[in-house]
């Protein structure tokens, strides 16, 4: 038969059309995902991630789990750090794990598609990929590469390794279905809602599963756990019910109802979404997905109860185990009842599940229309509709990137491509490297979160030559919109530098700061104006920094949750301190030559082990001494979020009549000791140095050391207050 009969006759199949427009929409959906590869947006979540996995591929470290409590550790295991350091084979650098997004995002369309199409045949698959190619959420995951959507292809493994199961009655895939949600859940905790489904399932349709594959399951997914073991085995973690303030619901009659009928995860599916708003989706349009989303359900769920009336549920298998699929896992959201509600991204596990419910049910309806020209007339009325929709909300899709394509922060995001371009710029312009932007800048409001990211940001022409300016070591940055008439307009304001916290800083009379500087985008290549504050400060103390990622872990930070393991087990109301190294040399007058302790000091009121490094070195006349502080802050409520408003170290010599030596590690006018605590997560460092005179003697067991705190909690009533001392163990 020729070329052109077999397409007449391919297109006299209505069904074939409506396979036509599942490839029109396809072709939309990728062009919009690689605008969304031209705005990816950044954020310390992603950084703190995607360093994680740097830190693995170089050696550093394997990170075995989240060591946030509450900003990661409810990842069980490292999974996600090596399934994101795979594109670190071919490429290094931040933009190959986008790219590697972005394959992941349509290659689980393509995927999605041949799944449905196995199982439900070429109508619903076609729905199914219509629906999932212009869905605004799965699109908008490779714009926006946190951790969850990398779970969004385990998720459609899932389903198909389901399939296989409970459809196909292979009960050698069982072993793999917990495995896939086992390392789902390393990648976003509600990955594990998705346990019970095969359980009911199996139970429900009475798949028998022999004992050796009920071994090989455990097994397998004891294996994917056994890092996290380790990880609990080896690490500080805070005394924290994380589950406290679930259940947290009065269970009357309507809110049964409520949560039966699974209201609230329809609303947050739908309607709850932050990320309708970013992308000023209109609310008609929000109203539509909700009503489409909840009308598709319960209308699957009657011609199942219809079917199965007339036949058995072995009629209805397939969209019966859908509609468990996404049940089971919506149940347990709304039994649960987080206060919160959580953020969006808590609900992608909802996406392939939606979306297959909606494209069967839509499926269904065509699929019972046995006259042509009313089968044509539904499947255009139908693509009408969605393409209607998907026109409004791809146009405000490309609105915002568009938008987005020249900034460098859109609303709690930063653009990574003009953020990176902006950094180095501001390297080359400052003469600073990498490392010295990392240590020496405060970047007021854009905290850079990653030393690895201003690598990868300082470009080939960066100027390597040494700061001139060797005087000045410190930098207080601040980004504005544009300068007028000699003011320097901040978010169209022009800037009051007294009604910021962070521009404190310049209130602080321990900093000699020089008058700022404007640097323009056409001197230097800047995309924004920026106001640069140069100073130094008159103590031997680091330069005021937001750089570092309050939520990353480093080599620093691994090692210090290492040695802070146990501190808080079985502690009653005494101060904890725990010996970490020691070096304390004498000479043959047993006079002190030099003198280093690093202890961790645990106050059960501050519950944060508080790791401190005192050093003593003789040098020609005079003592030299440096404190250093690291304390990692995290899984507190507000009223306990603390910070050190002072700190003093005191050296007392025993028996003699010289005064002692009192020193201010912090000094509580300084802006250390006053600066906001904007974040549930503290990733603290500090270190003063001091010398004093060498008359002064240190004999052996004739000094003592102590620490004077001083600390507040902001969120408790008169911002008070815990005061104690710290001997230092000679």
């Amino acid at each position: 038969m020729p070329n052109s009969q077999k397409i007449k006759f391919y297109l006299k199949d209505t069904d074939n059309y409506l396979l036509f427009s599942a490839l029109f929409f396809l072709l939309i959906g990728i062009y919009f995902r690689f605008e969304a590869l031209e705005v990816v947006r950044i954020t310390e979540w992603v950084a703190r991630d995607f360093d994680r996995a740097f830190h693995l591929f170089d050696g550093n470290y394997i990170p075995l789990a989240g060591s946030e409590r509450n900003a990661g550790g409810r990842l069980w295991g490292p999974f996600l750090y090596f399934f994101t350091a795979i594109p670190l084979l071919f490429n290094y650098s931040y933009e190959s794990i986008y790219v590697f997004n972005l394959i992941l995002n349509v290659g689980s369309i393509l995927f999605t598609c041949w799944l449905v199409h196995k199982y439900f045949g070429v109508v619903t698959a076609s729905i199914v990929s219509i629906l999932l190619s212009v869905n605004v959420v799965h699109l908008d995951s490779v714009g926006l590469p946190i951790n969850p959507t990398f779970m969004l292809p385990a998720l459609f493994v899932y389903l198909w390794l389901l399939f296989k199961v409970a459809i196909e009655n292979k009960t050698s895939y069982v072993p793999w279905v917990f495995v896939t949600i086992s390392l789902g859940i390393q990648m976003h905790f509600s990955m594990a809602t998705y346990y019970l489904v095969p359980l009911v399932v199996c139970l429900l349709f009475k798949i028998k599963i022999p004992l050796r594959q009920i071994f090989v399951t455990f097994v397998l997914t004891s294996i994917c756990f056994i890092p996290y073991l380790i990880y609990k085995q080896q690490y500080y973690e805070v005394n924290l019910e994380i589950t406290k303030t679930f259940f947290n619901q009065d269970y009357s009659f309507l809110s049964l109802l409520k949560i039966i009928s699974l209201q609230n995860v329809f609303h947050r599916i739908n309607q709850g979404t932050s990320l309708y708003g970013y992308y000023s989706v209109p609310d008609y349009i929000v109203q539509i997905e909700f009503y489409f989303s909840t009308i598709s359900f319960y209308g699957l769920i009657l011609f199942v109860a219809f079917r199965a009336s007339r036949n058995s549920i072995q009629f209805c298998k397939k969209e019966i185990i859908i509609i468990l699929a996404f049940y089971i896992p919506a149940l347990i959201y709304e039994i649960t009842n987080p206060p919160t509600g959580w953020h969006f991204w808590h609900y992608f596990i909802f996406v392939p599940l939606t979306i297959l419910i909606k494209g069967r049910f839509c499926g269904l309806i065509i699929e019972s229309i046995s006259l042509e020209i009313y089968k044509n007339s539904v499947i255009a009325l139908f693509v009408f509709f969605i393409g209607c929709i998907s026109f409004k909300n791809l146009k405000n899709v490309y609105l915002q990137n568009f938008t987005s394509d020249v900034i460098i922060k859109n609303e709690n995001f930063y653009i990574s491509k003009n953020l990176k371009n902006n950094l180095g710029a501001l390297m080359n312009a400052l003469s600073l490297s990498p490392k010295e932007f990392y240590e020496k800048v405060y970047f007021h409001g854009i905290p850079v979160g990653s030393l690895k990211y201003l690598e990868f940001s300082k470009g080939d022409s960066f100027n390597s030559k040494k700061n001139s300016d060797v005087d000045v070591p410190c930098f207080f940055i601040v980004v504005g919109e544009k300068v007028e008439n000699g003011k320097f307009y901040l978010n169209n304001e022009f800037l009051n530098s007294r009604n910021s916290h962070s521009f404190k800083i310049l209130d602080d009379t321990s900093l000699d700061i020089k008058s700022p500087q404007i640097l323009k985008g056409d001197e230097y290549g800047l995309a924004n104006v920026f106001m640069v504050y140069r100073y130094k400060s008159k103590l031997d103390q680091p330069c005021y920094t937001n750089t570092k990622n309050a939520f990353a872990v480093g080599t620093k930070i691994d090692h210090y949750l290492k040695d802070s393991f146990g501190v808080n087990k079985n502690v009653g109301d005494e101060v904890i301190i725990k010996k970490l190294t020691e070096q304390v040399v004498f000479d043959d007058t047993s006079r002190l030559n030099k003198f280093k302790k690093e202890i961790i000091v645990f106050n059960p009121k501050v519950n944060t082990p508080i790791q401190v490094s005192i050093s003593i070195e003789s040098l020609n006349d005079k003592y030299r001494v440096r404190t250093e502080l690291l304390y990692y802050s995290w899984g507190k409520e507000k009223r306990d979020h603390f910070m050190v408003k002072q700190l003093d170290l005191k050296i007392t010599n025993i028996n003699q009549t010289s005064a002692p030596i009192i020193n201010s590690i912090i000094n509580p006018d300084s802006w250390i000791a006053n600066k906001p605590i904007d974040s549930v997560t503290e990733n603290f460092s500090w270190y003063r140095e001091f010398d004093f005179p060498k008359n002064f003697e240190l004999k052996k067991d004739k000094f003592q050391i102590q620490l004077f705190w001083d600390i507040r909690f902001p969120g408790k009533k008169d911002n008070c207050c815990l005061t104690f001392e710290t001997n230092i163990p000679n």
